[in-house]
C-alpha cells in the first residue's frame, strides 16, 4: 500500500492473519499510504493531493512528511537487517501480474516467480523503495494486476502465503524457470499541463487523444502499424521519453505520422493506463524494446 489506490498486498496479509497463517520465520510488514488509502471513496487516490508520492520518496532530500516516512522505513530495515524484501502492488491499469528488479539474479528471479513469470529488469531511479536492493538485499516489486480485479487478490495472497510460509528461503525455493524477461524499460512520460483525454475518437478539445484499448497493449508487441495516439505535430512536444542518463530519446521510438503517434520500431509496451490523473502526474506506460524481451524456452511455472 505505498500507493492508496493499490490494496491488493494489504488484503494478502490481512487474510493471511485472518486465516490464522503462522509465518515460518519472524516478518515485518510496513502499510504505507494509509491516509491515502483511507480517503473516501476508499482506496481510489494514489497519493494525498498536494503530496509526493511516496513510492519516489526512498532517497533524498526527506524533507516532508512523505520523505520523512521513508526515512524512517529505511532506518527499520537498516536495524532489523532483513534477508529479502517484497514490495506488492497493482498496476495503474488492467493488466497480468509482472515483478521488477534492479538486476538479474537467481535470487530476485526466485522472489518473483513466487508470483508470476514475467520480469522487468530496469536501470531507471525513481526514489522507489525496491531500490534498496543490493548484494545483501534482494528486493523486488510486485505488479499483481489491476487494482480492482480480483485475481490480482488471488495473486497477492498465493504469492504471500509461499513467501512468509518458506523456512529457508533461497535454499528451498526451485529453481528459477522465469518464463518471460523484459530489460531497460523507459517510460513515456507526459508534460503536467497536457490536456489529456481517451476516446475512441478524437474530440478535438485534448492535446492528446487515447484509445482506450492502449491497455490491451500490456506485455503485446507493437510495431510501426499500431496507432497510439491521435494529435497534433506541436503536440509533440508534450511527450518525454529519457534514458537513465536524462537524455532525450523520444525521438528514437516514436514519431508523428498523418495526425497520430506511432513507434518507429517494435515496442513492448507494459502499465499502460487509462486514468488520466496517472497518466500526467506518473506515466501514461513503460516500453521495451523487443530486441531487449527474452522469451524462456520451458513452461511458465
Amino acid at each position: 500500500l505505498l500507493h492508496g489506490n493499490e490494496p491488493s498486498g494489504l488484503k494478502a496479509a490481512h487474510r493471511f492473519i485472518r486465516d490464522g497463517n503462522k509465518p515460518a520465520v519472524t516478518c515485518h510488514i510496513f502499510v504505507g499510504a494509509v491516509l491515502a488509502a483511507k480517503t473516501s471513496p476508499r482506496f481510489s487516490k494514489r497519493f494525498l493531493d498536494g503530496k509526493r508520492d511516496l513510492n519516489r520518496c526512498f532517497r533524498p532530500p526527506y524533507s516532508d512528511p512523505e520523505g520523512l516516512l521513508a526515512e524512517r522505513a529505511l532506518a527499520y530495515l537498516d536495524l532489523v537487517q532483513p534477508e529479502s524484501l517484497l514490495d506488492i502492488h497493482n498496476t495503474s491499469g488492467a493488466g497480468p501480474d509482472f515483478a521488477v528488479t534492479l538486476t538479474d539474479t537467481d535470487r530476485h528471479r526466485a522472489l518473483a516467480q513466487l508470483f508470476t513469470h514475467r520480469m522487468i529488469v530496469t536501470n531507471l531511479r525513481m526514489g522507489a523503495l525496491m531500490e534498496v536492493s543490493n548484494q545483501r538485499l534482494p528486493a523486488i516489486t510486485v505488479e499483481c494486476g489491476g487494482a480492482q480485479d480480483p485475481v490480482a487478490d488471488r495473486t497477492a495472497y498465493a504469492g504471500l502465503c509461499r513467501y512468509l510460509c518458506c523456512d529457508n528461503l533461497f535454499a528451498t525455493l526451485p529453481a528459477p524457470s522465469l518464463f518471460e524477461i523484459y530489460e531497460q524499460p523507459f517510460r513515456m512520460e507526459l508534460r503536467a499541463d497536457t490536456q489529456l483525454e481517451y476516446s475512441e475518437i478524437p474530440s478535438g478539445n485534448a492535446d492528446i487523444c487515447i484509445p482506450p484499448e492502449i491497455e490491451n497493449y500490456n506485455f503485446g508487441k507493437i510495431d510501426q502499424h499500431h496507432l497510439l495516439a491521435w494529435l497534433n505535430a506541436e503536440d509533440m512536444s508534450k511527450i518525454d521519453v529519457r534514458d537513465d542518463k536524462g537524455t532525450q530519446k523520444r525521438d528514437d521510438f516514436f514519431e508523428y505520422r498523418d495526425g497520430a503517434l506511432f513507434a518507429r520500431q517494435p515496442l513492448r509496451l507494459f502499465m499502460a493506463t487509462t486514468r488520466a490523473d496517472i497518466a500526467i502526474s506518473d506515466c501514461l506506460f513503460y516500453f521495451v524494446q523487443d530486441k531487449h524481451y527474452q522469451r524462456g524456452t520451458g513452461e511458465p511455472p
